[in-house]
């Protein structure tokens, strides 16, 4: 009996770990397989990086937002925030397609909208406010490819002329693709 507990006790404790490192994958793997695919246009940026291997930096359109699609929440905690010592704070942008059907930001909030709506979480750093535009942060910011293939990429991307793909769901995001119109 007491053989059986003291086993009972130690597998628990090792699948503890486990389960952990199980859980974290549920999100992204339900984000790649049930998202919303979306199409955003990418910023240009000069990525390099000779010890990380072959990828592309990316940057997009949707990272800086203009002070008008910035709901009047937002703003407000931003103006309370550094008071209190916060760096971060997690917000929505919500996304519509355009007539060439990329999606473009068309309203950052500070409460995670319902469901039906497309949107995508984002970080926004309470030191990068310029007064006219935010700049959040979406990590997906780096995209692998194959070895010797990304020069053709990282041109498009520092041109913007990139076009990238990416899954959403529930506000998670996976960058899936990039590709050169």
């Amino acid at each position: 009996m007491n053989m059986t507990k003291s086993l009972a006790k130690r597998l628990a404790i090792f699948s503890i770990p486990l389960l952990i490192l199980v859980g974290m994958t549920v999100s992204p793997m339900m984000t790649f397989y049930s998202g919303e695919e979306v199409q955003l246009k990418t910023a240009p940026i000069d990525p390099r990086d000779l010890f990380r291997g072959d990828y592309v930096t990316l940057s997009y359109e949707i990272e800086k937002i203009s002070k008008e699609k910035v709901d009047e929440a937002v703003l407000e905690a931003i103006a309370k925030e550094p008071q209190r010592g916060v760096k971060e704070m997690r917000v929505y942008t919500i996304l519509k397609a355009n007539s060439s059907g990329i999606f473009e930001a068309e309203r950052v909030v500070l409460q995670k909208p319902i469901n039906g709506t497309i949107f995508i979480e984002g970080t926004y750093n309470l030191w990068q406010y310029s007064g006219d535009e935010l700049y959040i942060s979406y990590n997906l910011d780096k995209f692998f490819v194959a070895e010797n293939t990304g020069m053709e990429l990282e041109k498009g991307s520092r041109e913007g002329s990139a076009v990238a793909t990416v899954k959403v769901r529930n506000g998670h995001s996976y960058l899936t693709d990039v590709k050169l119109p």
